[in-house]
């Protein structure tokens, strides 16, 4: 049987959690969104505020889920997940002009890049990283990967749901 912890504790039974880690002052919140659990900082040293900030927190993230705004992680398969909604909504909208390589990015995006890194943070990839990532493309085609298939990470430009940062992430054949 687990023991409460002085520094935890439950606010709303199975959605919203404050808890204060033993290296820090500041307390954290875990939030429960559609049966998946998102840990955050309320940024407060005080109980009392983090309370309150851990409420506002758990409001924030049920009003972008009701708005169909997904919870942005720095995983890769988060991000990029998002990137390929936003080609899907291009593609399916008759009235802009989207790039046919859409359909071929959202085809790698699943077929190649998720799988290889998508459990992985997005700043967190590099030239180690898109080497094997090449490697692991020969593996899998049975030959050597062409066109696309290798600029896919040089060309993919993913920008998060808030529009706070644009990631790139550039595939080189030097390495720096």
């Amino acid at each position: 049987m687990l023991t409460k912890v002085e520094t935890t504790h439950v606010i709303l039974p199975r959605e919203l959690i404050v808890y204060q880690r033993s290296d820090s002052d500041v307390w954290q919140c875990r939030v429960k969104i559609d049966s998946k659990w998102f840990s955050k900082t309320t940024k407060e040293r005080d109980l009392n505020k983090a309370l309150e900030r851990a409420k506002r927190l758990l409001f924030e993230a049920q009003l972008r889920n009701e708005s169909n705004i997904p919870e942005v992680t720095k995983k890769f398969r988060d991000i990029a997940k998002l990137t390929k909604q936003q080609m899907q909504d291009e593609l399916a909208n008759p009235k802009m002009k989207a790039p046919i390589s859409f359909n071929q990015y959202v085809k790698i995006i699943d077929d190649y890049l998720i799988p290889f890194v998508g459990n992985k943070n997005i700043d967190c990839i590099n030239y180690d990283e898109l080497d094997a990532y090449q490697e692991d493309l020969k593996v899998k085609m049975n030959r050597s990967p062409v066109g696309l298939q290798i600029d896919a990470i040089g060309n993919l430009l993913i920008a998060d749901d808030a529009g706070n940062k644009v990631w790139s992430v550039w595939q080189n054949n030097t390495k720096k």
